[in-house]
C-alpha cells in the first residue's frame, strides 16, 4: 500500500506575511501614494513596528506549538522537577501571559506544570529567559538609558547630527564658523595643551577636567528643571552615567539581564525605579527579593 501524503502545515508566519503585503498595497495605493515625505516617515514607522511585533508574536506561537509537540511526543519520558525540589505532576496547555517589548505587547503561550501546593513552573519562560515582570529586557533597556540621558547627551547628539549633515551638505566655509572658531582657539594654545607631559611627570592639570566630569555626571541629569530626587535615585542614576561614560554599559547590561532573569517567579514581582537603575545592587554580589533557582527538566 502506498503512503498516504502527509497533509501540509500551516505557514506559522502567514499574519506576518498578510501584514507586510498589505504594508506594500498601502504604498503602492493612494492616499498613501501622495503623501509628503514626512507623513510617509510616520506612516512606514507605525506600520513597520506593527509588522516587526506580529513576526515576534508568530514566533513565539510557532515556539509554543513546538512545546506542546514535544511533550506530546515524550510525554513519558518528562519530568520537570519545582525550584523547591517537588515534582509536578499535572501539566497544561495554553497558560498566557503578556510580555510589553520594544515592538508592542505580545502574548506568550506555555505549559504550565502543576502540583498540589505549590506554584506552576513553566519551562518555556526559562527557555526564552523572560524576565519576572510584564516588560522584555530590552525595554527596560531602553527605559534605563532615557533615564540616566541629561542635557550634554542631548546637546552632544544634536551637535554629531549637524556635523554629519554639514558635512554631508557641503556648506560653505561661512556656515562652519563654529568650527573655524574651536580650531582657531586649539591652535592658538597648542604650546598650553601638552598634558602628556604633564601626566608623565606626575603634575596636576588644575581641576577643570574634575568639574567637568562632575556637571556632566550629575548637574547635567540632576538639575534638570522640575526634577525631584531621592538619595538612592540620585546615587543610581550617577552610576550608570559613569557605566555609560566609561563605555561599559554594555558590559553591564550583560550581567544585569543574566542576573535577573528569574524564570520560575510563580508570580511576576515589581521592582521600583531605583532598584531596577541602581547597578551597585547587582554589581555587589547582593541577591534580589526573589530568587528561585531555574526548573530541572531531566529525562528519565
Amino acid at each position: 500500500m502506498e503512503p498516504y501524503d502527509a497533509l501540509p502545515q500551516p505557514d506559522p508566519y502567514s499574519a506576518s506575511r498578510s501584514a507586510f503585503e498589505r504594508l506594500i498595497s498601502t504604498l503602492a495605493d493612494s492616499p498613501v501614494a501622495g503623501l509628503p515625505h514626512d507623513k510617509l516617515e510616520e506612516h512606514l514607522e507605525r506600520s513597520g513596528r506593527e509588522l516587526l511585533r506580529q513576526l515576534m508574536q508568530d514566533h513565539l506561537d510557532l515556539r509554543a506549538r513546538r512545546e506542546e509537540e514535544a511533550v506530546r511526543a515524550h510525554a513519558e519520558q518528562l519530568v520537570v522537577i519545582g525550584p523547591e525540589g517537588q515534582r509536578r505532576t499535572w501539566r497544561e496547555t495554553g497558560h498566557r501571559r503578556w510580555l510589553t517589548c520594544v515592538f508592542g505587547p505580545v502574548r506568550v503561550n506555555r505549559i504550565a506544570y502543576r502540583g498540589r501546593g505549590v506554584a506552576n513552573v513553566h519551562p518555556a519562560d526559562e527557555t526564552l529567559s523572560l524576565p519576572a515582570g510584564r516588560h522584555s529586557c530590552g525595554l527596560a533597556r531602553l527605559a534605563v538609558l532615557e533615564a540616566v540621558r541629561g542635557s550634554f547627551d542631548q546637546a552632544d547628539r544634536a551637535a554629531t547630527e549637524m556635523t554629519v549633515q554639514a558635512t554631508a551638505e557641503r556648506l560653505p566655509a561661512t556656515r562652519r564658523e563654529a568650527v573655524t572658531t574651536c580650531h582657531r582657539y586649539l591652535t592658538g594654545h597648542i604650546d598650553q595643551l601638552h598634558y602628556d607631559i604633564a601626566l608623565t611627570a606626575g603634575w596636576p592639570i588644575a581641576t577643570g577636567a574634575v568639574e567637568g566630569a562632575c556637571r556632566h555626571l550629575i548637574a547635567d541629569r540632576l538639575d534638570i528643571t522640575g526634577a525631584r530626587w531621592g538619595l538612592d535615585g540620585a546615587e543610581a542614576v550617577r552610576r550608570l552615567r559613569a557605566l555609560i561614560t566609561n563605555s561599559d554599559f554594555e558590559d553591564y547590561w550583560i550581567y544585569h539581564t543574566a542576573r535577573n532573569i528569574n524564570a520560575s517567579t510563580p508570580a511576576p514581582t515589581s521592582r521600583t525605579t531605583a532598584s531596577l537603575l541602581d547597578p551597585d545592587h547587582h554589581f555587589k554580589g547582593s541577591a534580589p527579593n526573589r530568587v528561585y533557582p531555574g526548573p530541572r527538566v531531566t529525562d528519565l
